[in-house]
């Protein structure tokens, strides 16, 4: 009887045992999540925020690059990112079925005392009439197909509502859509397929892609809207579409040429940061081998004709990253798409940076001759790490890789100046310029620049020299100023133009440029390091 008893209560234990097992819930598979947070267009990484999956207890804190790193239960689909002093980000629907990187902005409050609550945004699909008045609006959900195989295939138009927390007080400050990848706040080269509405949103707001911006695609690609608040909170909402577009299935050859160049900017006064010229690497490059005040006017002139932004990125403090890679094409098919691949391992593993179409990468878009160029400004881009770089050709009929080419961005390169100081009186007429430079990489070209900001009309420069190699000039010591001393008792600023770069030409940092002579913003600077002064008597 006892071993009978203990037989039972064996069995018992076991039941309870296979009970409990019965009744738990294991746990949910998760996904990993990975990306960087980076202040708006042109700043910094953002160290210390909160990510944070929406509706559980799972979250993490960004590291002093702005990376993150979390495991998302699959049927999670949100993430929130905040921090004190910010404002919050709110990224709705990306997907968990297989490990992803998003890169998110996190804006600096503009008012601690303003709601720092995202702004809550639903998208639909709308039908306008000629005039652009919607006639018809359904919802816009995962899984549309959008169709533009026709003879006249429809645009898509998105329709945007957005609502603020507090919106007497905090309303719609303006947004972006973009397909394939987030464009953040601002364009960049390579996106047309990018629509931006800033300063004039309604909160019911329609942005329109049309049959070419689809035409880099196949199957599906991802729709991306962002809104932002006053406040600077921001919302970024993705629908996952599927695509029935035109057959391409031409011959292809691998794309040749490949040649990638980084360019640091310290300067980074403008809002919305710099400009989308093609031609930037190739003008800087021409510059720095010749000095020649003809490639110097050409960097000048090309940037003012073109129009764009580029996006943020987390670059070093202050400043902002790229790489251009440029390339040719000899195939007498065009691809459906070039892709630009990036690695930070030697070429080990690749990742997509973008997809853009032969007539959106060239560039020029009247000359196939002058090349193609796609624009990388992720925020995985770090100073002193090698990147490689490969473009590869695509249409129906498969795929055709370049040659691998590497590059290493540069850090921060900046300029001091030095005397004449800020705000200095009765400096001699002939001064002596003195400056100091930190960051520099093998070559530093220097341009010394001094404005007669007194003239009421023409020109205002009264000297520019090339003082490479120098940390101090003798005002017209090379006879080029417009007069052989300076007027007295007058009102002056002087300023430095500075470029470092690697002696290969692969990579440069742009130090200071306030009135844009190296052509690498689209308008000129609006601050930097210039210096006032006041002359005395001769």
């Amino acid at each position: 009887m006892r071993d009978q008893g203990k037989v039972l209560g064996l069995m018992g234990v076991g039941m309870l045992l296979l009970t409990g097992c019965m009744g738990s819930t294991p746990p949910e598979a998760t996904v990993k999540v990975s990306g960087t947070v980076s202040v708006a267009r042109a700043g910094e990484a953002v160290a210390g925020a909160t990510v944070s999956v929406d509706g559980t207890k799972v979250s993490t804190t960004t590291d002093a690059n702005g990376h993150y790193s979390v495991d998302v239960p699959v049927s999670r689909h949100t993430l929130v990112i905040h921090k004190d002093g910010y404002a919050s980000t709110r990224v709705e629907n990306f997907t968990t079925t297989a490990p992803q990187t998003l890169d998110e902005i996190l804006q600096r409050s503009f008012d601690p005392d303003l709601p720092t609550t995202p702004p809550t945004v639903t998208l639909s699909r709308q039908t306008l009439d000629a005039k652009g008045k919607v006639t018809s609006e359904v919802p816009l959900k995962d899984g549309d197909t959008i169709d533009v195989t026709g003879d006249k295939p429809l645009d898509l138009n998105v329709g945007v509502k957005t609502t603020t927390a507090s919106p007497d007080v905090n309303g719609v400050y303006g947004g972006i859509a973009s397909l394939e990848v987030d464009a953040g706040s601002s364009g960049f080269l390579n996106a047309g397929r990018t629509r931006s509405l800033n300063l004039t949103p309604s909160g019911n707001d329609t942005f329109t892609f049309t049959a070419s911006d689809f035409a880099a695609f196949k199957g599906t690609v991802d729709l991306h809207v962002s809104m932002y608040d006053f406040n600077g909170n921001r919302t970024h909402v993705i629908r996952h579409l599927k695509l029935n577009t035109v057959a391409n299935a031409g011959a292809l050859v691998a794309p040749t040429k490949v040649a990638p160049t980084a360019i640091t900017f310290a300067d980074t006064a403008t809002y919305g940061a710099l400009g989308k010229n093609p031609q930037t690497a190739t003008l800087l490059k021409r510059w720095v081998q010749t000095h020649d005040s003809a490639a110097l006017k050409a960097l000048s002139s090309t940037a003012r004709s073109t129009t764009g932004r580029l996006t943020p990125q987390a670059a070093p403090t202050g400043t902002v990253m790229w790489v251009d890679v440029n390339f040719e094409y000899t195939g007498t098919a065009a691809p459906r798409t070039f892709e630009l691949d990036r690695s930070l391992d030697g070429g080990k593993t690749y990742t997509k940076v973008l997809s853009a179409t032969p007539a959106k990468a060239m560039v020029d878009p009247k000359d196939a001759s002058a090349g193609y160029v796609l624009r990388d400004n992720s925020s995985q881009l770090t100073p002193g790490v090698k990147t490689t770089y490969r473009v590869r050709a695509v249409s129906d009929a498969g795929t055709k890789d370049s040659d691998e080419k590497s590059v290493t961005p540069l850090g921060r390169y900046s300029v001091e100046l030095l005397s004449p100081g800020q705000a200095d009186t009765g400096v001699d007429t002939a001064p002596i310029f003195r400056w100091r430079t930190s960051g520099a990489s093998d070559v530093e070209n220097l341009l010394l620049l001094v404005e007669d900001r007194t003239q009421a009309e023409g020109n205002s420069d009264q000297w520019l020299s090339d003082v490479s190699g120098m940390n101090s000039a003798t005002y017209d010591f090379d006879g080029s100023a417009l007069t052989k001393y300076l007027q007295p008792f007058h009102a002056y600023d002087w300023q430095m133009a500075a470029v470092t770069n690697s002696k290969d030409n692969t990579a440069f940092s742009v130090g200071a440029d306030f009135f844009n002579l190296f052509g690498v913003t689209a308008n000129p600077i609006e601050r930097g390091p210039v210096n006032e002064f006041v002359t005395g008597g001769y």
